[in-house]
């Protein structure tokens, strides 16, 4: 008796345990998916907590750091949307558009070095990223590579002639 009592004892606490592990990890992905939503239909301070839950749950989650910047970017935090851009680079340097938007932020902080290194790995692995290039091609009107920059800018708008960046650059 005390056996057949353990063993289902046993059996309950193993399902337990299987049944808090399999909500944990559909929590992780939860929490995520709520802020991107809610970053969606523009209820940014609902977006942020959801997305600080799911950076507290799992802090190795790129995506996550990704969105952080983007509710940053909402709120003119562009100290801390360059902060969350490098942790999501840091955890998947493969992301073209973490990339691409710490480009961005160096750029806007006039670091143009480090604009065009985030800028030369994107096209090293996508060369036609058109808008890697018009970054590329403000890069290069900010240092006064004003050829540089217009034989970039043609480039875009032969693929995309309604390129908005391309046009806008065209147009300075």
């Amino acid at each position: 008796m005390y056996k057949k009592f353990l063993r289902i004892k046993l059996l309950v606490i193993f399902c337990l345990a299987i049944v808090a592990c399999t909500n944990e990890e559909v929590s992780k992905g939860e929490y995520l998916k709520k802020g991107i939503v809610l970053f969606e239909k523009e209820q940014y301070k609902e977006s942020e907590l959801e997305i600080k839950n799911a950076i507290q749950e799992d802090p190795k989650v790129a995506e996550a750091y990704y969105y952080m910047a983007l509710v940053n970017e909402k709120s003119k935090k562009f100290k801390a949307m360059r902060e969350n851009l490098l942790e999501s680079v840091r955890l998947d340097p493969e992301s073209e558009k973490s990339r691409l938007k710490l480009g961005k932020v160096h750029f806007l902080f006039n670091d143009t070095d480090k604009s065009l290194e985030e800028v030369n790995v994107i096209l090293a692995k996508t060369p036609d990223q058109l808008d890697a290039l018009s970054l590329k091609a403000s890069i290069f009107l900010r240092q006064e590579k004003i050829d540089e920059a217009l034989e970039i800018i043609e480039k875009v708008l032969q693929q995309d002639a309604k390129h908005i960046e391309a046009v806008s650059l065209k147009t300075i």
